[in-house]
């Protein structure tokens, strides 16, 4: 029987000389020191392997390291300094909250120290034990890291939630929704991937994988892959693996019909409807549908990314004189100069006479579109989806998300000028292959080609004769 499991203080364990054997019981009473309401770090050394130490630190996380004397000594015949490695942080397997995180046990720190000091004492690298154990790192030891430290990074602020929401459903597997259930059990071996060494991995695993997350989740199956192929690119960078990076051609994918190929955007005609239901709704509740119809309207009007560049517009870069914006595009990041017509400035004008009802000292009076409610986290209305459909109701319009709003602008833009490298310009689209899927021709723009080519035939002819 344990007589220590009982014991609530870390200073029952020490032994004479302060020393104790780091186990799972002692690091659950390892805190750091509080000595006049100050937090310092509480180091303890091992009682039966030299140099194996843990670690609280000031935050409260605790780590494993290892110190140790090189052979040789210093210019002045002085020994060397101590050099210190670190382990890792400890991990504790009862308690639920560590399970998601990566760490090492006690006994495998124990392990990692007593192999260091053999590689120590045989003149080797001691490094080289956790290079060697980097190298088996599994396919979700890597992935959490990916998550935990590149994540952060501004290219994927837009998307975190939907990378974290596949690592928790695929790879850590705890969804308790009842078709994830399903998808678990029925592909058991499937998902045991996971947990194997990411250098190890074949396409073939992938295509399982993959394979298995289709049979529930198509699209999401093919998002999962894009998201293994940035984790593999991570553990090349970090050495954990030597080959080159899986790739997933489309053709290995589930085909994805893009919105455009699914519904057409609004027409002209529809877009005019749509302006009238919203004016409608502002002469109703002027109140309740001012700032989203306006929002809405604008949108439409400019032709920009509704959700992050009309909705958070800011004074500071609208030039009401010259009619122009200084908007920063949200996907490449670079600025450029929107101008605007008639119509926007109509509605830039109505935004600048609601702004008289905000106080100028209230954050809420910097954005073109303010919400309502003081006490608000957003001072910008972010989300008028609700005003939306009742517009699109009122209209008696068939539903298409908010963002149609840009390809109906596209759309109509090249349907009466045909210049689609003007239409690139004045919204600042770097990619004319991407602009393409917006610009669908209509039946107007076919026949007026159709027009064109035979007036240009007919003209010929008559040179001919």
């Amino acid at each position: 029987m344990n007589k220590n499991h009982n014991k609530t203080s870390i200073e029952a364990y020490y032994d004479e000389d302060g020393r104790v054997k780091i186990s799972p019981e002692v690091m659950k009473l390892l805190k750091p020191k509080l000595i006049d309401d100050k937090y310092f770090p509480h180091t303890i050394k091992d009682r039966h392997l030299l140099g194996f130490r843990a670690i609280a630190h000031k935050g409260g996380q605790r780590s494993f390291f290892y110190r140790y004397r090189p052979k040789g000594k210093k210019e002045n015949n002085k020994p060397l300094d101590h050099l210190t490695i670190y382990l890792g942080r400890y991990f504790d397997p009862s308690d639920p909250k560590e399970m998601n995180k990566i760490g090492v046990t006690p006994a495998v720190a124990r392990k990692m120290a007593q192999d260091m000091q053999m590689k120590i004492k045989s003149g080797e690298d001691p490094y080289s034990i956790l290079e060697a154990r980097k190298k088996g790192k599994s396919l979700r030891m890597v992935f959490t890291d990916w998550i935990e430290k590149r994540l952060k990074s501004v290219q994927y602020k837009k998307s975190v939630d939907d990378y974290r929401s596949r690592y928790n459903v695929y790879i850590l597997q705890n969804s308790k929704h009842q078709k994830h259930k399903q998808m678990y059990r029925s592909f058991r071996d499937a998902f045991k991937i996971v947990h194997a060494p990411i250098k190890t991995l074949q396409r073939d695993d992938y295509i399982a994988l993959h394979s298995a997350v289709s049979q529930y989740f198509p699209f999401q199956a093919n998002r999962l892959m894009e998201d293994i192929r940035l984790v593999e690119k991570y553990a090349i960078e970090n050495k954990v693996m030597t080959r080159a990076a899986i790739s997933f051609p489309k053709k290995s994918l589930n085909k994805e019909l893009k919105r455009l190929e699914q519904e057409d955007p609004f027409t002209p005609q529809e877009i005019f409807r749509f302006r009238a239901a919203a004016l409608s709704l502002i002469r109703k509740d002027r109140e309740r549908y001012l700032v989203p119809c306006m929002q809405l309207l604008l949108a439409a009007n400019l032709g920009l990314r509704s959700k992050s560049e009309v909705y958070s517009l800011m004074w500071d870069v609208v030039n009401v004189r010259d009619r122009k914006m200084n908007i920063l595009d949200t996907k490449n990041k670079k600025p450029f100069k929107k101008e605007y017509d008639y119509k926007a400035a109509a509605i830039l004008r109505i935004m600048l006479q609601h702004r008289r009802s905000i106080n100028h000292r209230d954050k809420r009076f910097a954005y073109v579109f303010p919400t309502p409610y003081k006490k608000s986290k957003n001072k910008f209305c972010k989300d008028p989806r609700k005003t939306y459909q009742s517009i699109l109701k009122l209209a008696k319009l068939p539903y298409k998300c908010p963002h149609f709003l840009r390809h109906t602008w596209a759309t109509n833009n090249y349907a009466a000028t045909g210049d689609i490298k003007g239409i690139a310009a004045s919204n600042n689209w770097s990619d004319l292959k991407s602009l393409e899927i917006y610009t669908q021709v209509s039946d107007r723009v076919k026949r007026k080609i159709l027009k064109t080519t035979n007036t240009y035939l007919n003209k010929h002819r008559s040179h001919a004769s």
